[in-house]
């Protein structure tokens, strides 16, 4: 995957999104003095955070609607073999960036 520049569109919506959420509880940031003179930037790292949660989240979904929501959900968010399985056999996901990585194929790890 070779990662390009997020559109600034869009990954301004998301950085307002951010510090927005970022007030709330329960991290209730405090607004700084200069909060309307300057905007608070929001590192791609954030984006990062976000796409990484959401892969797991949506591997996590699929497993358990796999099993007709039956299996024990912890056991299955413990489970990082299956959940990265699962990620890989997703295929495709569009990140926060606007990256559309292709996820790696198995037999590169292995699976």
């Amino acid at each position: 995957m070779a990662p390009t520049p997020p559109d600034h569109k869009i990954y301004d919506t998301f950085s307002k999104k951010v510090n927005e959420y970022s007030r709330k509880h329960p991290f209730n940031f405090i607004a700084s003095k200069f909060e309307g003179t300057w905007i608070k930037h929001v590192s791609i790292y954030a984006a990062n955070l976000y796409d990484s949660v959401m892969l797991y989240a949506k591997a996590l979904d699929k497993m358990w609607l796999e099993t007709n929501r039956t299996s024990d959900i912890q056991k299955l968010a413990r489970d990082g073999r299956g959940i990265f399985k699962t990620i890989i056999g997703m295929k495709n996901y569009e990140s926060k960036l606007l990256f559309s990585p292709a996820v790696c194929d198995k037999r590169a790890h292995g699976l």
